[in-house]
Formats: structure tokens, sequence, C-alpha cells
């Protein structure tokens, strides 16, 4: 998923796991580093 470089990662994060499918692990730089996202992995059974 590409986003313009003006647009927060973050605003993009919460579709991630919903594209991504199954996922072991969801590991991002530091721009996705909030409890939110970390907390959408493990809803999905991915670790961050």
């Amino acid at each position: 998923m590409l986003t313009p470089g003006n647009v927060s990662d973050m605003k993009a994060a919460p579709e991630l796991p919903e594209r991504a499918g199954t996922m072991r692990y969801l590991l991002g730089d530091k721009g996705y580093h909030a409890e939110r996202l970390r907390r959408l992995a493990r809803d999905v059974g991915a670790p961050p």
C-alpha cells in the first residue's frame, strides 16, 4: 500500500491487516509505532 508523502502512516494503518490477510508477524518502521496498531495486529493473531 502506498500513500502520499504528506499523509501520516497511521491514517492507512488500520487497513493493513485487512488487506494483508493472514499474517504471522507485523513488521513496520517507526512511522507505524503506535499502541493502536499493535492492538490491531494482536487482534488478527500477528504479534507485532
